[in-house]
């Protein structure tokens, strides 16, 4: 994967959280536990990472699915609890 397609991607979970995304703010030491999702959240970002690796790389279902479940399990956003995700609305 190139830097471009981290970069699409990384913008594409930022902006899922209303966070503008920044290099310098990924620099920075655990980074990716300064925001939060819900589970709803997380599977629809999860849902478009599947479908933008099929079609940008190819990638089969099953390979797309399995990289995406890297993707954010290494990267993603905090899971809020069901009270924090009542709590925000």
């Amino acid at each position: 994967m190139s830097n471009y397609d981290v970069e699409v991607i990384l913008k594409e979970m930022f902006k899922r959280v209303g966070l503008e995304y920044s290099p310098s703010f990924t620099s920075q030491e655990d980074w990716f536990l300064e925001a939060s999702w819900t589970h709803y959240e997380e599977a629809c970002f999860k849902e478009w990472l599947i479908r933008f690796l099929k079609t940008k790389h190819h990638f089969t279902k099953a390979r797309a699915e399995n990289e995406a479940t890297w993707i954010i399990l290494h990267c993603g956003w905090a899971t809020k609890t069901p009270t924090e995700a009542t709590d925000a609305i």
